[in-house]
This record gives structure tokens, C-alpha cells and sequence, in this order.
């Protein structure tokens, strides 16, 4: 089985115009005519390419979930409540200034601390809220900026899109953090 190749234009039919967006921002920042704008995302121009990245890593397209577990797992997709995992485990942050402003222990914002701390990553793509109600990707480089943006956004994010963007300089590990799409 093959995976059939589509671009922009699919994209808006099946996706966008559709209102099935979540609004990850995967497509945005691969693509020059996709932009987010008030909490969605909006084609600038009309894309005449026949396929693109942006229908590929869109997360709301259609996926053969057997195919993928088949090439990532080597076995037929499980349909379990919660897919195939290894090992599950419950941990918490041993920092009390992490977990009173984190989100179910501060374990992510602990173990993103300590993968920039020991060089396992170079910088981090996270999820940030300003003033207005819409969160954004942000990139954090040191611990501190990791602290600022710990704790949970439960609203449609691009992050994926910060990751994009961040891509394309010299940086060599990058960590994301994000809740799922």
C-alpha cells in the first residue's frame, strides 16, 4: 500500500473549508501561502503545486493507522484505548517551584529543564499565552523560559508552527512540547 500525494488544494477541500483544522500549525511555515489569523488557518494565495508538505503533516487527513503501526511498530495497528506503549509511569516534579505553576506535577517541564541542562536538546519549542486569549509556539533556549511557559493550554495552538520555523536555523536538537492534535 502507498501513500497517496496531495497538496494545498486537497488540503482546503478536505481540511479547512471542512472546519476540521486543529489548528497545530504543522502546515503553517512549510508552506508561504498558509498563515494563521484569528485562530485559523487562512491561505494567502491560491497553492498550484500538485503536492505538498502541508497535506502530508497535517494530522486531520486521512491515515492508514495499519501502515503506520505496520513501518513504526513492525505489527498490526492495536486498537487499544491507549495504543501501543512500552511502559506506563507516574512521576512528578521534585521542584516545588515547578509544580505550583505546572500542570499535573510539572514532570514535562522538569524533564524539558533537564534535557536543556544536560545537552540533550539545544532549545524547545513550547506552547506560551499572552494577554489575548490565543496561545502561540514560542522557542526557549534556557530553563528559565521553560519555567514562564509551564502549565497547560487547552486551546487550539500553532505550535507545530514555531517548530517550522525554529527548523530552519542552526540549531541542532530541538524538544516540542505540545498537547496532541
Amino acid at each position: 500500500m502507498s501513500l497517496e500525494v496531495k497538496g494545498c488544494r486537497e488540503l482546503q477541500s478536505e481540511v479547512l473549508a471542512k472546519d476540521l483544522c486543529s489548528l497545530c500549525g504543522a502546515c503553517v511555515g512549510m508552506c508561504p501561502y498558509l498563515v494563521t489569523h484569528k485562530g485559523r488557518v487562512v491561505a494567502l494565495d491560491e497553492c498550484i503545486l500538485p503536492q505538498g508538505r502541508c497535506y502530508v503533516f497535517c494530522p486531520r487527513t486521512s491515515l492508514d493507522l495499519d501502515l503506520l503501526s505496520q513501518t513504526v511498530f513492525g505489527a498490526a495497528y492495536a486498537a487499544d484505548e491507549l495504543g501501543t506503549v512500552q511502559e506506563i509511569a507516574m512521576a512528578r516534579a521534585r521542584d516545588d517551584g515547578i509544580r505550583s505553576k505546572a500542570q499535573y506535577g510539572g514532570t514535562v517541564t522538569a524533564l524539558t529543564c533537564f534535557a536543556l541542562d544536560e545537552g540533550l536538546i539545544d532549545s524547545a519549542v513550547l506552547t506560551t499565552s499572552d494577554e489575548s486569549i490565543l496561545p502561540g509556539g514560542t522557542l526557549a533556549d534556557n530553563t528559565a523560559q521553560v519555567r514562564d511557559s509551564a502549565g497547560s493550554n487547552f486551546v487550539a495552538a500553532p505550535t507545530v508552527a514555531a517548530f517550522n520555523r525554529e527548523s530552519r536555523k542552526d540549531i541542532q536538537s530541538i524538544g516540542v512540547v505540545a498537547t496532541p492534535c
